[in-house]
């Protein structure tokens, strides 16, 4: 039968400069070792994808030829044993989207010898494009431009706004527009994404409109994102803004520039992440 290395047959493959890299084979079944070499074949077989996605609900699709190498589609299964020597697929991920899932149907096509169990003939690898993602929230010093009536440490100040936890949130009274929250971090960071988490209640006290902006000396900003008429599909709902940005800064701020309606402000977290 065709088969994963080390049974992996549903990978995440990293988006990055250098090529990963996943293996296949096919393995001798019965009560006996073959008692000569047995020489295997494959074949890559597109035409089984629709078949797939439409048995199984998915979507997936082939991966662009341009996109990927097979170290070769023929191997052997050795006397006096039950795997063949591994084969590989080598995956390009840089120029691929995050997000994207491709499906590799390899079917065990022919054997030397021996017969094919025609139900363990076609083996489905199934990769979907990740991106390396590290939050680094926690490495930045929080200032807020405005605070919880109660201080930063009251229940509901500014610092449940870092805290990692969803089911805690920052509440301003009064909400003045510019309101900023900003971190100062301990090096300089490519930051290129950030998250908000709506609050627990109160959709009117969500922000609307708000900019995000990078510095180096806490005085002169660069506008990194801005947003206008914005919304949260619920309560505690997370939601993840990317940008371009290749410039390493020390501070991000988030500055908040109209809500929702109410004259509270109100946000369960802020976090800030580097895709390097």
């Amino acid at each position: 039968m065709t088969q994963a290395q080390d049974s992996r047959s549903s990978l995440s493959a990293v988006i990055a400069d250098t090529a990963q890299t996943f293996s296949f084979g096919a393995s001798y079944g019965g009560l006996q070792y073959p008692s000569q070499d047995i020489t295997v074949n494959f074949t890559l077989d597109n035409s089984l994808i629709d078949q797939y996605n439409v048995k199984n609900g998915t979507s997936y699709q082939a991966m662009p030829t341009d996109k990927f190498t097979i170290s070769g589609l023929s191997t052997v299964i050795p006397s006096g044993r039950t795997t063949s020597d591994a084969l590989s697929i080598s995956i390009k991920t840089k120029d691929l989207a995050k997000g994207a899932e491709y499906l590799f149907p390899i079917v065990l096509s022919s054997v030397s010898s021996g017969t094919i169990n025609p139900d363990l003939q076609t083996a489905y690898f199934r990769v979907k494009i990740v991106r390396k993602e590290t939050d680094v929230t926690g490495t930045g010093g929080l200032t807020v431009s405005k605070d919880n009536s109660g201080g930063s440490g009251a229940g509901e100040g500014s610092s449940k706004l870092t805290d990692n936890n969803l089911n805690s949130k920052f509440l301003v009274f009064d909400f003045p527009a510019g309101l900023w929250m900003q971190l100062q971090l301990s090096q300089p960071q490519v930051i290129e994404q950030y998250k908000l988490t709506s609050g627990n209640d109160a959709p009117e006290r969500d922000p609307k409109n708000w900019k995000f902006l990078g510095s180096n000396d806490g005085n002169t900003w660069t506008l990194l994102d801005e947003k206008t008429d914005q919304s949260f599909s619920g309560r505690n709902k997370t939601v993840e803004y990317e940008f371009d940005n290749d410039t390493p800064y020390t501070y991000y701020r988030w500055q908040v520039d109209a809500i929702n309606g109410a004259n509270l402000f109100q946000i369960s977290e802020w976090r800030i992440v580097t895709f390097k």
